[in-house]
């Protein structure tokens, strides 16, 4: 009775407080934003002063009487008082049964970016017994009547605009918003984070709701499909919209999904609420971020860009011996590369090998995709090579051999992407761009591999030009291919062309071995194809192929690769905006939080996934399921080469968490399921990583080949990106840091001859320290080393601001005329890069006297080039190899006395024992570049150029002081 009294009291303690409150209403402002609060008309926000989205009773209970009956109840706010950046509201709701809850919300401006924050406390003042059980609901309401379909949505692994190629039985299907579902509520368990973002199509202004700071509780094993769950241990909410004459945006609590449930089989609601009872509470914080942007993409782009900074993962990333990862998986592909059917053809199967036992259920080789035998091909072969393995690199050979020398008699227009292996000599006659993008790709890069290292494969290139040549041949209209050909008449076989931008990454490095233009051409066609496709209308649909045409991760990773590739080959920044688009839908696929696993599931399922593992890192596969699985790591050197390109740290931590927290579900050290499985370096395919009850954290316990190549390559990518300056097996490797000492190991140290005694000096600048040189005749000299058929020269060199003269050499061979040469060009402004003595690459670059450039020529047995500051200058020219590849390596004139060298400073002036490839001498320039000493006169602003920006420096200057220059 004295609780009964207490709540009557406080009941018209608040009714009275709101009847004289001074404060009837308050206004919140934020950028272009502003959220109006009063106790008649509720909430409005207003983007760019139009009142877009409102509520007008937002205290709303859902009640569940003891016979399991539900109904939602709202009213409106009976007190709203301002405060400092904040408004404080508060409400009284009572259940027809007589059960009351006392609502608190504070809404907040913490900046001016058009975002509010809400913290909202629930409590059961007081509990009916014929009332069991209670969920609440914040929720905004378009201002003006529309259609659902008059938005387009985002949410992480659920929601992509209006889910036009989402399976019909996946929440929020397109058929589903058009016609069957009305509520599209599902929990906040999504993979970036909780959050949906509407945006409308017509005026382009947008809202997103999220959860801040989410519960990771993922709650107890009996949360499962059940129609109604009632249980405190709930605790996670929902996002989602609801079809009405005017749509709404909102979040429940705990976590209802409705109409639509992943959870067991699917296709019904999962409702949950907590017991209505004494102490039960309510208490989550939202965040609601509107804006205007011209399309869905950059609404899009912007959102993904402000959740990642508030979902930041970097606590989450797992730190990894990696180099024990490496180990734990080459040795599982090279154990179970065997010789295998009817003609006894060594290879690593297509997986489908159980993890316990090792028994192989699928003997069978793929060329690419879940099978990637050439990708482990590649990984065999490197290992070779850096471990001097001739096991390592002949099996990794003979596979590709086998692929290059088999899979595509005369008589098919097309080769085969499937061996059936043990089970016989047999080919699929199914030809799938997404085979042979991720093979012919693999391929050239293992030619690459190869040729740098002076062992060239003909056989390889051949296959692979035969291929490119095809796709230049059959490329439609449209810059096109068809998904799948039949192999031998090389006819469609489908319609669908979404997957035509796979095969970019291939073509654009058949061009750059062969020079060849049609493949970049043809390239190129197929990339305004993804661009007009893809891009422009977000649209990623078709990586895996077992899902079919949906959208997935698959291929928005893949298409981020291509439009890279695009990039770094024509250096046009059109695909670097497509790339980073799709770099950040991509990372929409994967947690950057973590979830827990229901405790009793742990013994209750053969789990791999321990308690103290991360969700963080793992990703959705596609629209319409739940599963769960690393892929993603094979990408993560993709992301990698964004953070080296714009500088972005966000695509830098996205590569570590990708590659670093999937080697949790590999076993190196008995790191997963006690020691038990059958081969250190195996791991499941995935996980189901966000369904409820005894579902999550179950696995499958198959091996896939690409678990394992995806980690591959993702470590030996990002090792390659990240590479320290200089420790590309170097032959000699001066840094001028006080001597001419050879840091490459090898003691090829430097010996000074000077002009004139004093001429070479030390001093502090470039890196840490150069060399000076005063007079044209002084030089520094290797002893002897033999430098081979491949090889890379490369320096800094700052000519001093006064130079003049002609045929200056910067690092040559003493005898040029067999060896190498790096010099000027006659008296011109321009570099030389000569091999053999041959001048068929073509001069390249300008002099820029008193600033620091970076030169570097290689040579790859065949083809020359000659880069400046990192951008191909010249060639690639084909050269005849040195004559005499053994001899002393010259900074400054060679043995000829009549010629000479540059007076001014040079730094890290390294031999390389291989071609280094364009990204890879990219990489030293960014970790090496050096600062302007010697700006040219009127550089105001610092960049070592008079340009745009420093004429309006002066023009500013002449107006405030009446003079050009600075008016101190």
């Amino acid at each position: 009775m004295i609780k009964k009294y207490s709540t009557l009291y406080f009941s018209i303690i608040i009714c009275l407080f709101s009847l004289f409150s001074p404060s009837y209403s308050a206004e919140l402002t934020s950028g272009n934003s502003a959220l109006t609060i009063t106790k008649v008309n509720g909430i409005s926000l207003s983007i760019d002063g139009e009142a877009r989205f409102g509520r007008k009773s937002p205290v709303e209970v859902e009640w569940i009487d003891s016979q399991g009956n539900s109904n939602w109840e709202k009213t409106n706010y009976n007190q709203v008082e301002s405060g400092s950046n904040s408004i404080v509201c508060r409400g009284l709701i009572e259940s027809p049964n007589g059960s009351k809850l006392l609502f608190r919300d504070i809404y907040q401006v913490r900046n001016e970016n058009s975002t509010f924050f809400l913290e909202r406390s629930v409590r059961v003042s007081e509990a009916n017994q014929n009332d069991s059980g209670f969920s609440s609901r914040f929720g905004l309401k378009t201002a003006l009547q529309h259609s659902i379909l008059d938005f387009n949505y985002l949410s992480p692994g659920i929601l992509y605009k209006q889910n036009q190629f989402a399976p019909p039985r996946a929440i929020a299907s397109y058929s589903k918003l058009q016609t069957d579902d009305d509520f599209f509520f599902f929990t906040t368990h999504c993979p970036l984070g909780p959050f949906i973002m509407m945006q409308n199509t017509g005026d382009k202004y947008h809202l997103t709701l999220a959860q801040e700071a989410p519960e990771p509780s993922s709650s107890f094993s009996g949360d499962d499909f059940r129609p109604r769950i009632i249980n405190e241990k709930l605790q996670y909410g929902a996002l989602g919209i609801r079809k009405e004459p005017k749509p709404l945006i909102g979040f429940v609590f705990p976590g209802t999904e409705q109409d639509r449930t992943y959870v067991g089989s699917g296709g019904t609601s999962t409702l949950r609420s907590h017991p209505l009872k004494q102490g039960i509470t309510h208490n989550y914080n939202l965040i609601l971020k509107s804006g205007s942007s011209p399309d869905f993409n950059r609404a899009a782009e912007n959102t993904i860009d402000y959740f990642w900074e508030v979902y930041n993962p970097s606590n989450n990333i797992l730190s990894v011996d990696m180099e024990k990862a490496y180990e734990a998986n080459i040795s599982l592909i090279y154990d179970i590369c065997e010789p295998r059917g009817p003609e006894n053809i060594r290879g690593i199967p297509w997986g489908d090998i159980d993890i316990f036992s090792g028994e192989l259920k699928n003997p069978s080789y793929q060329m690419g995709w879940i099978g990637a035998q050439i990708e482990g091909a590649y990984h065999l072969i490197r290992y070779g090579q850096e471990n001097n393995s001739e096991t390592h690199k002949s099996y990794g050979r003979d596979m590709v051999d086998f692929w290059a020398n088999r899979s595509w008699p005369d008589y098919n227009a097309l080769p085969s992407k499937w061996y059936a292996g043990g089970w016989g000599d047999n080919w699929s006659q199914e030809g799938d761009l997404r085979h042979y993008g991720d093979g012919f790709f693999v391929i050239m890069k293992s030619y690459s591999f190869e040729k740098n290292r002076g062992i060239k494969h003909p056989n390889w290139l051949e296959y692979c030009k035969e291929f490119g040549d095809w796709l230049t041949d059959n490329q439609n209209s449209d810059g096109s291919w068809y998904n799948k050909y039949n192999i031998q008449d090389g006819t469609p076989k489908t319609s669908n062309k979404s997957r035509s931008c796979f095969v970019v990454p291939f073509l654009t490095s058949l061009y750059k071995e062969t020079q060849n233009e049609k493949y970049l051409n043809t390239a190129v066609k197929a990339g305004n194809f993804a661009f007009s496709n893809n891009h422009l209308p977000c649209r990623y649909t078709g990586g895996a192929i077992d899902n079919g045409n949906v959208t997935d991760k698959e291929s928005v990773l893949i298409t981020m690769r291509a439009f890279t590739a695009l990039y770094n080959a024509t250096d046009n920044s059109k695909w670097l905006e497509a790339a980073e688009q799709a770099a950040k839908i991509g990372i929409t696929w994967t947690y950057t939080w973590n979830i827990e696993i229901p405790e009793n599931n742990y013994s209750k399922l053969n789990l791999f996934y321990e308690p103290e593992y991360y969700t963080s890192g793992q990703g959705l596969v596609a629209l319409g399921h739940s599963y769960c699985d690393f892929y993603a790591a094979e990408h993560a050197g993709d992301y990698y080469e964004l953070y080296k390109i714009t500088g972005k740290e966000k695509y830098k931590l996205e590569s570590e968490l990708l590659l670093n927290n999937s080697m949790q579900l590999v076993d190196f050290e008995s790191s997963i399921a006690g020691g038990k499985t059958f081969h250190e370096g195996s791991c499941p395919e995935g996980l189901a990583g966000t369904a409820m009850g005894g579902y999550r954290g179950h696995t499958n316990n198959a091996w896939l080949g690409f678990n394992t190549m995806g980690r591959l390559t993702g470590i030996k990518d990002i090792e390659d990106l990240s590479a320290a300056p200089n420790s590309y097996s170097s032959l000699i490797q001066w840094k001028f840091d006080d001597n001419a000492k050879d840091t490459s190991g090898n003691n090829n140290h430097g010996v000074l001859h000077p002009a004139e005694a004093g001429n070479i000096t030390f001093v502090q600048d470039g890196n840490d320290g150069c060399v000076q040189f005063k007079d044209p005749k002084d030089r520094i000299k290797s002893p002897t080393i033999n430098f081979g058929e491949t090889f890379t020269v490369s320096g800094w060199i700052k000519i001093s601001p006064n130079f003049t003269g002609n045929w200056n050499r910067f690092i040559v061979t003493e005898d040029v005329n067999s060896g190498f040469g790096l010099f000027q060009d006659s008296n011109s402004m321009s570099w030389k890069f000569t091999v053999n003595g041959s001048w068929g690459l073509p001069l390249g670059g300008t002099f820029q006297p008193g600033e620091w450039q970076y030169l570097t020529g290689t040579y790859d047995g065949e083809l020359a080039r000659l880069y400046v500051n990192g951008n191909l200058v010249s060639g690639p020219a084909s050269l005849q190899p040195p004559a005499n590849p053994q001899q002393q390596v010259v900074l400054g004139r060679d043995k000829n006395t009549w010629e000479t060298g540059f007076t001014g400073r040079f730094d890290e002036c390294v031999i390389y024992q291989r071609a280094l490839n364009q990204q890879e001498i990219r990489n030293i320039y960014n970790h090496q570049k050096n600062p302007c000493v010697f700006p040219p006169e009127y550089d105001l602003d610092g960049d070592c150029f008079v340009g745009t920006s420093d004429f309006f420096m002066m023009a500013s200057e002449w107006l405030e002081c009446g003079r050009m220059g600075t008016c101190k």
